[in-house]
């Protein structure tokens, strides 16, 4: 199921990919690449959500676990990067100050300390971190992200919807 469900989901993005590759207008090429690396980056923050959330209930690391949520952590570290090379501006700015609230802070924080733990055989929990806890703060940061995602639709929308009408406008000039 969860292979399933990543091949959809990573179909779905390469759509995203596609229309950037293909439009012909900069603006929304940037807009809908950074559409697609935000869409990425929920995924990761989905996976990372649930498989530490695994980890908090069971009381440690169970074998696999620790890779997931470290190669989910490290790609989604890699595609932020590369949204604030391919985003417009805006989005950028967007991105920084909505994922910069306490409750993202704390989810961070407290992955990182997860995985350190984790790494030197100790239990993700021994900070005092819990599932609860976790998964609250984690959908913070996740909805926080969507908020981001909508912004880009709404701006892909608007240039996509202004190319249409220029082009309505140049069919009738051009005959």
């Amino acid at each position: 199921l969860s292979t399933q469900y990543t091949d959809a989901t990573g179909a779905l993005l390469n759509l995203d990919n596609d229309i950037a590759l293909d439009n012909g207008d900069p603006a929304l090429a940037s807009t809908v690449r950074g559409l697609s690396l935000i869409s990425q980056i929920e995924e990761e923050i989905s996976q990372q959500r649930g498989v530490l959330a695994y980890a908090l209930t069971q009381h440690n690391f169970q074998p696999g676990v620790l890779a997931a949520v470290q190669t989910a952590n490290l790609q989604m570290n890699a595609d932020v990067g590369q949204y604030k090379e391919a985003a417009p501006f805006a989005a950028v700015a967007l991105f920084n100050t909505t994922l910069a609230g306490q409750q993202v802070t704390f989810a961070d924080q407290q992955e990182q300390d997860a995985i350190a733990l984790g790494s030197s055989g100790h239990s993700p929990d021994a900070n005092g971190l819990n599932a609860a806890r976790w998964t609250t703060a984690a959908t913070v940061k996740l909805n926080d992200a969507r908020t981001v995602e909508r912004a880009l639709v709404s701006q892909a929308i608007t240039r996509s919807g202004a190319l249409r009408r220029r082009a309505i406008v140049d069919s009738v000039i051009i005959g």
